[in-house]
């Protein structure tokens, strides 16, 4: 998938039902979140995430904040508790317009589109904190892979990077589908199909002209060699997580700009 088909997928996801899209639980389908509940679940992800920095001892440095693949804010206004701004960034229109219709906090979160492989739109060091959850996991890694390396480029040294991949693939036990093709399929064959049947379903989705949620992983080594491949980034912690929903394993990865 090329950016133009993400932001084609993210737009349409973003006029249709973003809540759901954006927290994908399946009682919340077809525009069942509840606007205070869904922006209540930013506040309180964002509170254990600094808390946990906390325990860990991590400092992050005075400074401004970067929520990357934003949607409509639910994690930028969280964050604007905790910073003096916030910007936040996503590749939809439809998401931005919603974001900045449904900001209270004017001036302290800015929401920017971006339909570019870089962030550019950015100036160097503007960040002491950039966070980014459930949104690399959903573009080829080719795109994930430089987005990366720009966080790099826009934190402030001392700054703070937490954000979320996929390890790889599928996991081979997936007890929720036991009784679909897929699963059938993936226990005769031992995962050989998997790849075919998830390619097959996201032409015939393209086909339809729905919107297509493409998950992809990065393997931890490879994210470690992104991250410090030019010196600007340490590594400090890798934890699992289920943030990508239980058909995948999934890690929430720390990492300090050094210089």
């Amino acid at each position: 998938m090329d950016l133009r088909d993400l932001q084609r997928n993210w737009d349409l996801f973003g006029k249709q039902d973003p809540m759901w899209a954006i927290l994908t639980q399946e009682d919340k389908k077809n525009r069942k979140w509840d606007k205070d509940s869904f922006f209540r679940t930013g506040k309180k992800e964002i509170h254990s995430v600094l808390k946990r920095l906390e325990k860990a001892g991590v400092r992050i440095p005075a400074g401004n904040a970067l929520d990357f693949g934003c949607g409509l804010g639910r994690l930028t206004q969280a964050l604007a508790d905790h910073f003096p701004s916030v910007t936040g960034v996503d590749i939809a229109p439809s998401m931005i317009e919603g974001a900045i219709r449904l900001n209270p906090l004017g001036d302290r979160c800015r929401f920017l589109l971006n339909d570019r492989d870089d962030l550019a739109v950015l100036p160097d060091a503007s960040f002491a904190f950039i966070y980014t959850n459930i949104t690399l996991q959903h573009m080829a890694p080719v795109y994930a892979q430089k987005y990366l390396r720009e966080f790099g480029r826009l934190l402030i040294p001392g700054g703070i990077l937490v954000f979320q991949l996929p390890v790889e693939e599928f996991k081979k036990s997936n007890p929720t589908m036991a009784h679909s093709v897929t699963s059938l399929l993936r226990k005769w064959t031992g995962g050989r199909w998997t790849r075919w049947l998830y390619a097959a379903k996201i032409r015939w989705y393209r086909w339809l002209g729905q919107p297509v949620m493409e998950m992809y992983g990065m393997p931890p080594d490879k994210v470690r060699h992104i991250l410090e491949e030019h010196g600007k980034l340490q590594l400090l912690d890798a934890q699992e997580n289920r943030d990508a929903g239980h058909h995948w394993s999934s890690i929430r990865y720390t990492a300090r700009r050094t210089d």
